[in-house]
Parts: structure tokens; sequence; C-alpha cells
């Protein structure tokens, strides 16, 4: 069973109503066949095009034409085609197109909206309740956020939300909440610092973001174990000499940034690289070459004297750590 997968039409021109009404009928055909020659034109089977028209079946015969006529039998020659006559009452789909709507007198009146009603689906009322418990959130932290409280007139209060601009000031106690959704999800795709930075910035806004965007990127456990290294490779390690006594040559570094206990935030390693002993020397953040001294004397020379090397990262000591050997000797002089 044929199906329609096409339907056009147009009206006749004030040079087209003076025509016979064969010539409108194979103008009709002249005209269908040129609006769908990318289709038809080069088929490999001859296809059929129904008229109700029946002279028209006599069109590609041999005759006698007007040179009009014999533009439009070229014209039907770069096609392979046979006219087929179909009476009016079986082709009622084409003479639908030409039938003005006003001469139909028992039409049934269909009413239907454009915009069907919208119903609020459970997935939508979840959205809006999240929605609104992270704005009650947000400005349940606001009355306590220290910053907030020091810098009452630096905001514009709007709605008990705190705005710089049109950016949303993001408490202290939320901010790695949203550095999360800026760079965990699957819709932020763990960008690097500067994409989730410009990410977070079109929205939000607090003192230090750019610092606390670029902490949390490089500590990104995901980005550190799935992406690949980028500039220039690391050199060559360095062998360190094994040795011969117990506290001979020590190691030490740094853990910093650790949840508050009793204060300290940094535990001071310190490891004999022969016995690999260890001592763990709480401090409250990163101590000065100073402190360290003291804390060395009494936690280590107290109990295995001086070693003969000391072996440091320098990375994470502290910013004075080139002072630590001439401050320990000068107070072990002491």
């Amino acid at each position: 069973r044929l199906q329609p997968c096409a339907l056009t039409s147009r009206k006749l021109t004030n040079n087209d109503r003076g025509w016979a009404i064969w010539e409108k009928e194979a103008y009709a055909v002249r005209w269908a066949l040129a609006t769908w020659r990318h289709f038809l034109e080069g088929a490999k089977e001859n296809f059929e095009v129904w008229t109700d028209h029946k002279n028209l079946e006599a069109l590609q015969t041999p005759r006698r034409l007007a040179p009009k006529h014999v533009r439009w039998a070229l014209y039907f020659q770069c096609f392979k085609f046979r006219l087929k006559y179909v009476p009016g009452g079986r082709n009622f789909l084409v003479d639908a197109l030409s039938r003005k709507p006003q001469y139909h007198s028992k039409r049934e009146e269909v009413v239907q909206a454009l915009i069907p009603p919208t119903v609020q689906s459970r997935d939508k009322i979840l959205v809006v309740r999240s929605v609104e418990d992270m704005v009650q959130t947000l400005q349940g932290a606001l009355k306590v956020d220290p910053w907030l409280t020091s810098h009452p007139h630096t905001l514009t209060m709007t709605d008990r939300l705190a705005w710089k601009g049109e950016k949303l000031y993001v408490p202290q106690s939320l901010r790695v909440k949203i550095l999360r959704q800026g760079h965990d999800v699957k819709s932020a795709g763990h960008f690097g610092f500067l994409k989730t930075l410009h990410l977070l910035k079109r929205q939000f806004w607090w003192p230090g973001m750019k610092t606390d965007v670029q902490k949390y990127v490089r500590e990104c456990s995901m980005c550190a174990t799935t992406k690949p290294q980028v500039g220039k490779p690391s050199g060559l390690l360095q062998q360190v000499s094994n040795p011969n006594h117990p506290w001979e040559e020590i190691g030490m570094d740094f853990i910093v940034d650790l949840p508050a206990s009793h204060g300290n935030t940094v535990i001071w390693t310190v490891m004999d690289l022969f016995s690999k002993q260890a001592h763990f020397i709480p401090c409250k953040g990163l101590p000065s070459a100073r402190c360290l001294a003291k804390l060395f004397v009494i936690h280590v020379y107290r109990l295995h004297g001086v070693p003969r090397r000391i072996i440091s990262e320098e990375c994470n000591s502290p910013p004075n750590s080139g002072k630590i050997s001439s401050r320990l000797l000068v107070h072990l002089r002491d």
C-alpha cells in the first residue's frame, strides 16, 4: 500500500488562468516533476504520474505542438515515467489541496490547545524543594559566617542573601560544597583550574576564591590519577647512600592541612633511614626554624644525638627551612 511522503501545491497566476484546461493539467505535471526533480531524475526504474485528466495520456505521443508545449515535452524527456489516469473520485488526496475549506458546510470544528497544560511531575517538585532547601541552608550559614560578620557593609543583602554585584556570596562553611559542584560532578567535567574558576565566577564570589579553586583542583585525586602529566618530565632519581648505623642519617617532612586536633594541624615526621624508626611531632601550623630547632632537641637529639646527614623535601618545608641547621647549631651551642 502506497503512503504519501510529501505534499505540495501552488496557485495559478493571472497568466496561467488564461490557459486551456489540458494546458493547466499538463503544467501541473511539469511543475510537480520540477519540484521533486532531486528524487525523480535519474531514477533506475520507471515511475507513474497519476492524473485525473484523461487527455494527458496522449501527452507523450508525437503530434504537432506549440513552442511552449515543445519545451514541456523536452523537459519530460529527462524523466522515466508513465502517465496513468485516475478518476477524480479516487484521487481525493490531491483534490483536497485545491479545495477551499469554506466550501465544506458540515465541517467539524476541532479545538486543541497549542500549549498543553503543564503537570507538576514528581521530579520537578523535588528540584524545587532541593533549591528551597539550598537557599535555607545558605541563609543559615550566612548568620554565623565570620567574614560576613567582620565585613557587614562590604556586600548587599537582598532576600537574606549576600550579593557582591550580581554574584552570590558563599559563606565559608559551604565553599567546599560549591567547589565540589563546580569541579567533581559530571556536568562540570573535572576541568582544570582556569575553567573551573571561570565557571564558578559566573554566579559566586568569596574572598580568596582563586586560591581556594587552585588548591582544590590541585588536590583532586580523580584528576591526579586519570589525567596525563603535562610539562617537562621529571628528572632522574638521585640515589641516597645507605647509612651504617641507626640515626646516622634522617629524613623529615611535614603533613599539612589536617583537621585540627587540640589546636594542631601539622605533623612533623622525622624518620631514621637505617632502622625506619620514626617520630611524629604535632605542630600548630608550619613552625619557624627556631621552633623546629627546639622541637628537634626535645624529640630527636635528646634520644639519638646529632645525625650526620638530614634529608628534607623543599616543597613542604617552612619558608625559612634553610635556617634550620644554623638554628639547631646555635641552640645546641647554647
